[in-house]
This record gives structure tokens, sequence and C-alpha cells, in this order.
């Protein structure tokens, strides 16, 4: 099950104020710290974070998991 963009939506929010926004609960692939509740780095020297995480691709209109990579805070 993949977290959907409701929770891409929560984490977005949460990364312009500056609050953890990498958590997630609801999710049963394979590259997740059940620890930590967020994404490993698999490949640390790769650019983007989608592809640290070892994401090739995402969804054609949006990513159904957060990334932080062309948002500017203010």
């Amino acid at each position: 099950m993949y977290p959907g963009t409701v929770t891409g939506y929560i984490q977005y929010k949460n990364y312009l104020v500056g609050k953890p926004h990498d958590k997630y609960i609801n999710y049963s692939g394979g590259n997740i710290d059940l620890n930590q509740l967020n994404f490993k780095i698999v490949q640390p020297n790769k650019h983007f974070s989608w592809s640290r995480k070892g994401m090739n691709g995402g969804h054609p209109v949006s990513w159904w998991a957060f990334h932080p990579d062309n948002v500017q805070r203010l």
C-alpha cells in the first residue's frame, strides 16, 4: 500500500514549516526503516532525494511520496 496524495500534502506542509517530513506509517514496501518510519537511503551518492532512496520514477502527474527537491521554503 502506498502513502497516497494526502500524506504527500501533509509532508509538504510539514516541510514548509521545518517539521519532520519523511515519516510514513502506512507503507508496506521493502525500502522503509521500520524503527524510524522513513525511507532508507540506499544510494547516497545520487543527486536527487528520490534517487537516493532507490526510487527510479514517479507517477505521471505526481509522486506518491513527498520529495523536497524542487520546493522552496520561504
